[in-house]
């Protein structure tokens, strides 16, 4: 069906007259009430009474103006999408990023994504960094932030854009206070760290032969250490916010309690089209 008459029978019934839709149109008057007639023609329905001094809507056509519009706007929906595609820009895009870094500033880099490129449908998993370097290596993440230093064959680009400061922390006078520890001080403690979905080990926070608890956000990690579960590494901006619950430990252990990458990672299998693009370049701004 043309949409050009239903955007004749649109306008005229939002502009209140035949005249006033032909200008919005940018067409004759007497254009928008023969694309009127033949659309009651095709539809087999009177969409105005014109017995009056100006045309009314019918009831039929008022019953029918809400799917017109909506047929409008998926022309126009359809339109921009295939301008888009044609452009180089990507159908759908998928970012995974590290839970630590999901913040305030980075929802709202998410919004104004969506707001330049509204047409893509962007998939955003907040993870663990483990889980999206799995993710990543079976080509399922088109970008990545992830956390620490991890090596890939030559398939995936990476790229250091920033450090994250951890720390270790513990309850309030848990005896892990008293003096800088090291691994063997934190045998007989549970450690508290955030749960794997491939239940993979984060190699630069989780440490090796230590008892863990494991939990799915932040909020859970610090309430488990305030209650003398265990301890935990987690970002000391985290830990300084909640200093009247938790204590911070002093730590010797060699990438725990100090600073982390941010990596930004990319499949080279994956399409580096113009809102890929966009996206690799705001986040490395983002920092």
């Amino acid at each position: 069906m043309n949409t050009d008459k239903i955007k004749a029978f649109v306008y005229a019934a939002e502009c209140g007259s035949f005249s006033a839709a032909a200008k919005k149109q940018g067409k004759a008057q007497s254009w928008i009430s023969n694309a009127i007639s033949d659309l009651e023609i095709d539809l087999n329905l009177s969409l105005f009474d014109r017995s009056g001094y100006k045309p009314t809507i019918t009831n039929e056509g008022a019953a029918l103006l809400f799917h017109a519009k909506n047929m409008i706007a998926s022309e126009t929906t359809l339109l921009s999408h295939a301008h888009h595609l044609s452009s180089g820009i990507e159908d759908r895009i998928v970012l995974a990023i590290d839970d630590w870094l999901m913040t305030k500033k980075m929802r709202q880099l998410i919004v104004d994504f969506q707001l330049t490129f509204p047409t893509v449908e962007l998939v955003v998993r907040q993870l663990m960094t483990q889980d999206i370097v799995y993710l990543i290596e079976k080509n399922e993440v088109d970008v990545g932030l992830a956390t620490g230093r991890w090596f890939f064959d030559k398939s995936i680009r990476f790229q250091t854009i920033d450090y994250i400061e951890t720390c270790l922390i513990c309850s309030k006078g848990n005896p892990l206070t008293k003096t800088p520890v090291g691994h063997a001080d934190l045998f007989g403690f549970k450690q508290v760290s955030r749960s794997s979905i491939y239940n993979l080990e984060h190699k630069y926070i989780d440490l090796p032969d230590i008892e863990r608890v494991n939990v799915s956000d932040m909020e859970s990690v610090i309430t488990l250490v305030e209650n003398d579960i265990g301890w935990a590494v987690i970002p000391k901006s985290v830990a300084l916010e909640n200093q009247e619950r938790i204590d911070i430990i002093e730590s010797e252990i060699s990438e725990k309690g100090h600073l982390l990458r941010i990596e930004l990672i990319t499949p080279e299998l994956k399409a580096n089209g113009v809102a890929t693009q966009w996206l690799k370049r705001h986040l490395i701004n983002h920092y």
